[in-house]
């Protein structure tokens, strides 16, 4: 189990922020930035191959990507801008060309988000029942997932397992969670027969609900959740696709500004807040709920991805672009040096927040 959850986060977290230096990358080398580097995860490099002026490399680390461009780091930007070999280093570009550059990463990342979402609806997304009346027109079933198993209980010690599909209990069609419930407590201590769907191939499981399981426990020691699964064909699922993301980012939205009014205003940062260590925790239970649920996980983590980064906050790409719109208004920059020290800043204090929640991840977990 942690196992997988550390290769599925590492996977994650490796397309998520390869696909925004992705953006990068690409903006880069539409507004004719010369590009030095474009590295597939994090040094130490692994070997390279130079292809016209960049140099493609993998890189030891997969947790993401980065981009180098000529001149990101010039401290003396006048001095250096008026060299003609210079000219096309990111820091000698007009803002516009900037600022292209630098939103370009959060767009990649709700790109890739759109795009798992729009396949998602077209190989069937799960969604709450409390919202499924507005995707109409769709083809909707029913899924009531396991979500927990516990140690030593009838379902455990008879096969259940995280992510199977109930279907039938004693033959009998399972539509809702509260059908299967009620089923179970009238029948404490006969046997019942689950049907369940794992992996595409059916199981049959023979078990018999206790009359008096532990405290939190049920009959048969299994959590539940009901979702229905929700497809469209190809060409409705990318309006529906389209309408879901702006919904999402909507909510991500709203949860950020709660987030960071928590730390700022109350210096209270939110329990349900998770660092890598809760996110990987989190992306290995819900890969065993099936590809789909996982797909589903990394759109919304790239969404979050590319919001946060829009914050405008010194060290992020939100923070640059404030010192762009900065320097539009005063028709000037901003001294490089002192714009450095202040994402340096605010980079450090970034890292000390996650190093927080990481911290209080370990202790949770």
């Amino acid at each position: 189990m942690i196992i997988v959850a550390i290769i599925t986060a590492v996977v994650i977290f490796g397309l998520l922020i390869f696909a925004h230096e992705l953006g990068h990358f690409l903006a880069a080398k539409k507004a004719g930035v010369k590009v030095e580097e474009f590295g597939f995860g994090f040094p130490p490099r692994i070997f390279g191959i130079k292809k016209g002026e960049t140099i493609y490399s993998i890189n030891l680390i997969p947790l993401g990507g980065f981009v180098k461009m000529a001149g990101q780091d010039d401290f003396d930007v006048s001095a250096s801008c008026s060299a003609k070999k210079n000219r096309r280093n990111f820091n000698c570009q007009p803002v516009y060309r900037r600022f292209f550059i630098l939103i370009s990463g959060v767009v990649m990342n709700l790109v890739l988000a759109l795009v798992l979402i729009i396949i998602g609806f077209n190989v069937g997304m799960p969604v709450l029942p409390d919202g499924i009346d507005r995707f109409r027109g769709a083809e909707i079933k029913t899924s009531i997932l396991v979500m927990e198993v516990a140690k030593n209980s009838p379902a455990a010690k008879n096969g259940l397992q995280i992510g199977d599909d109930i279907k039938k209990i004693n033959n009998q069609e399972v539509n809702s969670k509260k059908f299967l419930q009620d089923y179970i407590n009238t029948h404490k201590g006969r046997k019942v027969v689950l049907e369940v769907s794992r992996r595409g191939e059916r199981h049959l499981l023979e078990m018999v609900p206790r009359k008096n399981p532990p405290q939190n426990e049920g009959p048969l020691g299994l959590g539940i959740e009901e979702s229905k699964i929700v497809r469209y064909s190809f060409f409705p699922a990318i309006w529906m696709g389209i309408k879901e993301m702006f919904l999402l980012i909507w909510l991500v939205a709203k949860a950020l500004v709660v987030f960071f009014k928590d730390i700022f205003i109350s210096l209270h940062v939110s329990e349900q807040a998770a660092g890598p260590v809760g996110i990987a925790r989190l992306s290995g239970q819900i890969a065993q709920l099936g590809f789909i649920y996982l797909l589903q996980f990394t759109a919304l983590l790239t969404i979050n991805l590319g919001l946060v980064n829009l914050l405008p906050f010194p060290g992020l790409d939100g923070g640059r672009l404030l010192f762009l719109g900065i320097e539009k208004i005063r028709n000037k920059p901003i001294s490089p040096r002192v714009e450095n020290i202040i994402h340096l800043v605010g980079f450090g204090l970034l890292i000390l927040l996650i190093i927080f929640i990481t911290y209080r991840d370990i202790v949770k977990f």
